[in-house]
């Protein structure tokens, strides 16, 4: 999870600057992921996973209860910001 630490503060200074209160985030075992709903049970939206020291790949939880890996692999930054241009559904209330 170390590896995870800086860039959580990135992700929640993405979702802060964006105004989108009703996600989350949450480190685990070097990967992020974004969330809404109640903390009892939660609704899993994006996960970010770390491919190298600055490439990032954005996965999706699909309705089947998979994670289904999206077209992105970048830098954190870029990778978030791919995600609120062209899959910003994920991120609606």
């Amino acid at each position: 999870m170390p590896a995870a630490v800086p860039a959580i503060a990135t992700v929640t200074a993405f979702l802060k600057a964006r105004r989108l209160t009703h996600l989350r985030c949450h480190a685990r075992s070097g990967a992020i992921t974004i969330e809404s709903g109640p903390k009892a049970d939660p609704d899993p939206r994006i996960r970010l996973k770390k491919l190298s020291p600055v490439v990032w790949m954005v996965e999706e939880f699909h309705h089947s209860g998979r994670w289904a890996s999206l077209p992105i692999q970048a830098p954190l930054p870029d990778a978030l910001s791919t995600v609120a241009t062209d899959f910003s559904w994920l991120l609606e209330a």
